[in-house]
């Protein structure tokens, strides 16, 4: 696997699974990561991702149907600035969001 990968792109990619989605975490170089309209992002994907890239600026999660769990799992990336989770009718709750976002796409 490419660990010092910076940037990827993997949406519209709704033949991955979650199980797939989880290797994500060993790219902890990844500053920009897309992946709009993917259904296999779960709050266990989002943990890990939390939990591995540190460096993780920019975020499009938006049509993931994602819930409110997941954006407690995001809330822990302190990096993180650009935040788009438009398109998401179940969340709820925008409480568990990082300060230190500078942009917020709720769209």
């Amino acid at each position: 696997m490419i660990t010092s990968m910076e940037k990827l792109n993997i949406s519209h990619n709704d033949s991955l699974t979650s199980a797939g989605l989880l290797n994500l975490c060993y790219l902890t170089n990844l500053q920009c990561l897309s992946m709009k309209y993917c259904p296999g992002v779960t709050s266990a994907v989002m943990q890990s991702i939390a939990n591995n890239n540190i460096a993780l600026i920019d975020l499009d999660i938006s049509w993931c149907n994602i819930e409110d769990s997941c954006l407690k799992a995001v809330s822990k990336i302190t990096s993180l600035k650009t935040l788009n989770i438009s398109r998401n009718v179940r969340l709820r709750s925008l409480t568990d969001l990082t300060r230190n976002l500078a942009e917020l796409d709720l769209s």
